[in-house]
């Protein structure tokens, strides 16, 4: 007797209980994630960033299987290391004073990418091979002839899932990146301009202390650059047997500047070059009144220190010696000197600065 052959089609279940493996692997395997920011990151927050996490339905775990990430700071930029069973992955993002909230979304979309990649081809080619396809056949009679065996079907091809839509394409193991580039900055931007506001005091030329008033302009071209002021001092006066010589003085210079900047909000300067002044003198005597009006040369040395507040705005400190060519001393006929101004003065400023034009 000869019966029906009939091939036993291949388990439909074995394929998809595989395919619901890979997505659990893939949405559950890998969801848990560890992070551990090192101290001295100034634009990044723990507490932020896991809570960007957190949004983007990843969830902070510190055991069992996860992705572990630490943050650590490498100069202006922030190192972001992340390594899990089988794979490891490392970048550097540049920190930007100004864009930390921009920093922050691309370290979490990082972490959030790699968190969420499939399990590596390893893993995929080491599933266990489906069962082999049974194939039954009634043996026939002597008398009949025997059927021709049914062919073979052919052997599936190992199953890899589809990467989803949103991921990105799996990074190689032990992947080390250069750091992101930045667009060249154009030629333009090391050109800075910034003008100050500052009020103060000095001693100098005489003993008693006055007040003093300044305007500032500072050009700069990369670190070199140059600075003009122009400023006026409160009266002096002096008094001597019933005369009395009051002054005032106003000055105007052109120094040429070094600028350093070992912070982002932190600038330093030092400034070397010429003072004018004009000196007006009113005598009031014995003998009427008088008004002289007196010029001197010299030079000045001046040293900066700007504190950025917000944005374009500055707190900035002057301090500054000057030396005139001579000294000056007033004298009225018959009682002699009644005022002397040295030639050395010394004084501290402090006002507001604002960046018009670079950083």
């Amino acid at each position: 007797m000869t019966g029906d052959s009939t091939p036993a089609q291949p388990g439909s279940g074995y394929e998809d209980a595989v395919t619901l493996a890979g997505i659990a692997v893939l949405f559950l395997g890998t969801s848990q994630v560890s992070v551990a920011v090192a101290p001295g990151i100034t634009c990044l927050e723990k507490r932020r960033l896991v809570s960007r996490l957190e949004n983007a339905g990843l969830q902070i775990a510190e055991s069992g299987p996860r992705l572990v990430v630490t943050l650590r700071p490498d100069g202006r930029q922030v190192r972001v290391k992340a390594t899990r069973p089988g794979a490891s992955f490392e970048r550097t993002v540049p920190i930007q004073q100004e864009g930390c909230d921009a920093v922050e979304r691309i370290v979490a979309a990082l972490i959030t990418s790699w968190a969420r990649q499939l399990p590596s081809i390893d893993s995929a080619e080491t599933l266990p091979p489906p069962p082999a396809r049974p194939v039954v056949v009634i043996a026939p009679e002597p008398e009949a002839l025997p059927e021709p065996a049914a062919p073979p079907l052919p052997e599936p091809e190992p199953l890899f899932l589809p990467p989803s839509s949103v991921d990105s394409p799996r990074p190689p193991r032990n992947e080390v990146s250069k750091p992101v580039e930045q667009a060249p900055k154009s030629a333009g931007s090391a050109f800075t301009l910034d003008l100050a506001a500052l009020g103060g005091a000095s001693v100098g030329p005489t003993p008693a202390v006055s007040g003093l008033g300044q305007l500032q302009v500072g050009l700069g071209f990369g670190r070199l650059g140059a600075l003009l002021e122009g400023g006026l001092e409160s009266g002096r006066a002096g008094d001597l047997g019933g005369a009395r010589v009051e002054t005032t003085s106003q000055w105007v210079s052109l120094s040429a500047r070094v600028r350093f900047e070992p912070l982002d909000r932190l600038h330093f300067d030092l400034a070397l070059g010429f003072r004018l002044w004009r000196i007006a003198a009113l005598g009031l005597g014995l003998n009427g009144t008088r008004s002289l009006e007196l010029a001197g040369l010299g030079g000045v040395l001046s040293a900066g220190a700007s504190l950025r507040l917000a944005g374009p705005l500055f707190a900035h400190l002057r301090a500054f010696a000057s030396l005139r060519s001579q000294g000056d001393r007033f004298l009225f006929e018959g009682l002699g000197p009644v005022l002397d101004l040295r030639p050395l003065t010394g004084g501290l400023l402090l006002g507001l600065e604002v960046r018009a034009f670079g950083g």
